[in-house]
């Protein structure tokens, strides 16, 4: 890999010199990420060392409060000729938002430099003190945190919006990557039990969205694919591949949907290792949508029942969504037995903070029609979507309008409904979200054990009629708008 900051010429300096400009232009204003960086870590920032020294100074004028401008950098630079040097930067200063795209590469290329002093210092250290390996690689992965994870304590300062700004701000539409399901730059999961065809749906999205043709009839928007496969072998994967393809009628185009087949070669990775591999990889091809196809198998150091390892796994993905510009599709499992008494994020196996960070959920739970499914869809930034039915029809699945979502697959030798949902919902009428129940106090009110209550939640919140505050220990109910007009229409 070369870096842009060979001396094969004066371009990349000439770079550097257009964004430092921009710096010295900036008069003190605050920097949008990249640039922020940049001017942070200078003077090591820059492979120039006359543009390095000149965004060192600027940086130390910003932390005394003073204005940056030419003259009061002068004072601080030390190399002879800055005043006509400074000159010619301001001259080249590129239009701020040009410069944030840019300095993208610059920080590319620095990280570049540093990674290969990085590792060639601690090969250096290995050899010369064999019994400290341990610790030298512990130094080694503080210190890429650090490089990738941008921890320098004025790294957020930019990042701060001022709401006065930001409600004049014309803000551009929201991009559907498929319509009504997940929008550009979201984290989507699809959760089902296993052997219930995820991957083959997995694909079929993968494959839809890399053609810009529709998925389970609904648009899609066109982007490259990038379909992480950590479990299925290569052949197999291939032979799917083939057989959606063939049944959608598609003439797959080349680069437009990329394989990585990663089964048995995870072993002794870190998350933070896996993920930095995953964004070079979709960087270099420039891949919009990526795929974690099982997320499980991607969480290589965590529990998958405890809410921190989960929350830290999850922050590492998130980079994949900011570093990489890529909308993400986790394929995740739902843990063992019946799941069609579970609210719908309930279902998901492990920590419910997995549920609570992604932007948008996909769960599917088996109808009582075999080889059929009812489907949920949680969103964050969607209208809502009411539930509906897909059936299995080798090598897809299909919707299926003649089903109805609320015959799902029951407990086995289950009894028979006999209270009426809408004189349990009248328990809970003058609740809001300031005052919701919690489910015993809701089974106390109605009269009714609280296992018989749980019985009837499910059904209650497709129908929108009641909705959850708080997880957890902590998760309360309450009756929504949809619910008191269904007690209203009550005979």
């Amino acid at each position: 890999m070369k870096s842009i900051s060979t001396d094969s010429g004066t371009k990349s300096r000439s770079f550097e010199a257009a964004i430092v400009g921009t710096l010295l232009e900036s008069n003190g204003a605050g920097l949008p990420p990249n640039l922020a960086r940049l001017e942070a870590e200078a003077p090591d920032s820059f492979d120039c060392p006359r543009c390095g020294e000149v965004a060192a100074a600027i940086r130390g004028l910003r932390r005394e409060g003073r204005a940056v401008h030419a003259a009061a950098v002068v004072e601080l630079v030390k190399f002879e000729g800055a005043s006509i040097f400074l000159s010619e930067l301001v001259s080249n200063a590129l239009p701020l938002e040009l410069a944030e795209f840019e300095s993208q590469t610059l920080w590319n290329a620095y990280r570049e430099r540093k990674l290969f002093s990085l590792f060639g210092e601690a090969a250096d250290a290995v050899k010369k003190n064999p019994e400290h390996a341990q610790d030298i690689a512990q130094h080694v992965k503080a210190n890429l945190e650090d490089l990738v994870g941008d921890l320098h304590p004025e790294a957020w300062l930019p990042l701060v919006e001022d709401a006065a700004d930001i409600i004049t701000r014309e803000l551009p539409p929201v991009v559907q990557i498929v319509d009504g399901i997940v929008t550009e730059g979201s984290k989507l999961v699809i959760g089902s039990g296993s052997k219930t065809f995820k991957t083959w749906l997995s694909m079929d999205l993968a494959l839809s969205v890399a053609h810009g043709i529709k998925f389970l009839e609904r648009k899609t928007t066109r982007r490259r694919v990038l379909y992480v496969n950590l479990e299925l072998k290569a052949a197999t994967f291939q032979r799917r591949l083939q057989a959606i393809a063939g049944a959608k009628n598609i003439t797959v185009d080349r680069e437009w949907f990329l394989h990585l087949p990663l089964r048995g070669k995870m072993a002794g990775l870190s998350v933070f290792e896996f993920v930095c591999r995953i964004i070079r990889i979709a960087e270099h091809f420039k891949a919009g949508l990526a795929v974690l196809d099982p997320i499980y198998k991607a969480n290589l150091e965590g529990e998958e029942n405890n809410s921190r390892d989960q929350t830290l796994f999850f922050n590492q993905l998130d980079r994949i969504t900011t570093e990489a510009g890529c909308t993400l599709i986790l394929n995740d499992h739902f843990s063992k037995g019946n799941q069609s008494e579970k609210d719908p994020l309930d279902a998901i196996r492990g920590s419910s903070a997995k549920g609570g960070d992604v932007d948008a959920a996909m769960v599917l739970r088996k109808h009582e029609v075999q080889d059929c499914f009812r489907v949920d869809l949680i969103h964050r930034e969607l209208p809502p979507v009411e539930p509906f039915c897909l059936g299995w029809n080798y090598p897809l699945l299909e919707v299926r309008a003649d089903l109805d979502p609320d015959e799902m697959k029951r407990v086995k030798a289950g009894r028979r409904k006999e209270h009426d949902p809408r004189k349990l919902l009248d328990a809970i009428s003058d609740t809001t979200a300031e005052n919701a129940v919690s489910i015993l106090a809701w089974s106390k009110a109605a009269g009714v054990p609280r296992q018989t209550l749980t019985e009837y939640l499910s059904a209650m919140r497709s129908k929108g009629w009641i909705t959850t505050v708080g997880s957890g220990n902590s998760a309360r109910q309450h009756i929504t708008m949809k619910g008191l007009q269904a007690l209203e229409e009550t005979p």
